[in-house]
């Protein structure tokens, strides 16, 4: 399944721009940084659908390069691990991203879970409103009495639901440098788009975390 760009994702690096560093900032600390050099391992997925943790991770991948991280590429760790029978998977403990992270040449390995990624139906009830209306009679008495607008039928809406957690870990200690989450939900989006959006959320986390500690 093929990612979409959020459409959602301007409006919310606007938001997080007005509430710490900017994108500019943050790529130029980290762009200028010895300690950058990430594998991005398949998210754990709690679902059915076998792809999901690979594409999550593809999609944070996406986003930390465009905060000048530097990041293995797919097939070099596919490859490298298979070779060393290292676990792929995001549910490892620090023992195992120590091991990767040697075998990778990487400085520290991030990993993650997927905790939901689903498309519920909502009924929506309808949106009235009362409006006073005022008449005056024959005889000139002045009556007022109450008339129902429904401004918004009631209708059934799809509602996305994307949510997922990520940790990195230093290599050298097995030290957890950072753990961040994110969630989002949109109606009549795709689950996808939701997904880009929470996984930009998480790379702004990140690098603003090296920002901050001057990792």
């Amino acid at each position: 399944m093929k990612f979409k760009k959020s459409v959602w994702v301007l409006p919310l690096l606007i938001i997080l721009a007005s509430c710490g560093p900017g994108f500019k900032t943050l790529h130029n600390y980290i762009s200028s940084s010895s300690f950058r050099r990430i594998a991005v391992m398949p998210f754990a997925a709690a679902t059915d659908y076998s792809n999901l943790g690979q594409e999550a991770a593809d999609l944070m991948s996406q986003h930390l390069e465009d905060y000048g991280f530097i990041l293995v590429s797919q097939t070099d760790r596919d490859k490298i691990l298979a070779e060393q029978k290292l676990s792929q998977t995001g549910a490892i403990n620090p023992q195992q991203a120590i091991a990767i992270g040697h075998v990778l040449g990487v400085q520290a390995v991030l990993t993650g879970s997927v905790g939901e990624a689903s498309e519920q139906k909502v009924r929506r009830p309808p949106l009235v409103q009362n409006n006073v209306v005022t008449s005056v009679d024959q005889s000139g008495n002045v009556r007022s009495h109450e008339e129902r607008e429904v401004l918004r039928p009631a209708e059934t809406v799809f509602v996305e639901v994307y949510s997922a957690t990520a940790r990195l870990t230093d290599v050298e200690t097995g030290q957890l440098l950072w753990v961040g989450s994110s969630s989002s939900r949109y109606e009549n989006s795709t689950v996808q788009e939701v997904a880009s959006e929470v996984m930009e959320d998480l790379s702004y986390q990140l690098a603003v975390r090296f920002y901050k500690s001057r990792l």
